[in-house]
């Protein structure tokens, strides 16, 4: 029976440096790349890309956003639920005394 010999990668791991303010920085190499742990100021964003930086759990957010004390969804369809990234912004600076503009 052959024993198979499993190489460790010769590739060297490089890093990508973090946006600043949502702006994409390039690497040494030249490649632009954009950090997945950096909530965007403008568009839109699900509950899957908000979740790292909500200080509080799903359900409760679901209550706040009812109440007006947190951002409303934007329902694009039966499954698909989107916040906008500007109202995140401005809740997460100050979750206890947002109220939406009316």
């Amino acid at each position: 029976m052959k024993k198979y010999h499993k190489s460790q990668p010769s590739h060297k791991v490089e890093r990508i440096h973090a946006p600043v303010d949502g702006v994409p920085q390039q690497s040494k190499t030249g490649e632009i790349a954009f950090n997945p742990e950096v909530l965007p100021l403008t568009g839109k964003s699900r509950w899957s890309q908000i979740k790292k930086f909500s200080p509080v759990c799903r359900e409760t957010f679901r209550r706040l956003s009812l109440e007006g004390r947190a951002p409303k969804p934007e329902r694009l369809g039966v499954r698909c639920t989107f916040y906008d990234n500007r109202e995140l912004h401005r809740w997460l600076a100050d979750p206890i005394n947002y109220r939406i503009d009316q």
